[in-house]
């Protein structure tokens, strides 16, 4: 059973930049990978890039925070509650490097090995479908 189910409000740590809210950072060792940057907007339903992958949110505000408090970079960041659509706990995520994302899809889409391009996710990450931001915190 997915204790995630009867939960309706997540957290999202964003990157705040030219009025939009884009999500830059994966890991606390911040590596910016241009490509797999996602402009958000309040209000509406943002979706992945890359087709049958996911966004990450966090399953509530003491772990979003303590992700914040982790990251090294000059970007100003907000944390915002956010509702989703199909929240699951995730066992590994990629590696954000460029080029990873891509490979690792299209390497489990071939049933191929892709662990080498994985990482354990933050405390509390939680894998959606898709993301709105609601309110900023």
């Amino acid at each position: 059973m997915n204790k995630l189910k009867n939960q309706k409000i997540f957290y999202k740590v964003v990157c705040d930049s030219n009025k939009f809210h884009m999500f830059c950072a994966i890991t606390t060792k911040l590596t910016s990978v241009v490509s797999s940057l996602i402009t958000y907007h309040q209000n509406i339903w943002t979706y992945p890039d890359i087709s049958n992958s996911k966004l990450f949110v966090f399953n509530n505000r003491k772990n979003a925070e303590n992700f914040l408090l982790g990251l090294t970079c000059s970007w100003t960041f907000s944390i915002y509650k956010v509702e989703v659509i199909n929240p699951a706990y995730l066992k590994y995520m990629c590696i954000p490097i460029a080029g990873n994302f891509k490979q690792m899809w299209k390497l489990k889409h071939n049933k191929k090995k892709f662990i080498h391009l994985t990482t354990k996710p933050p405390k509390g990450t939680v894998g959606v479908d898709a993301v709105k931001l609601i309110e900023r915190i």
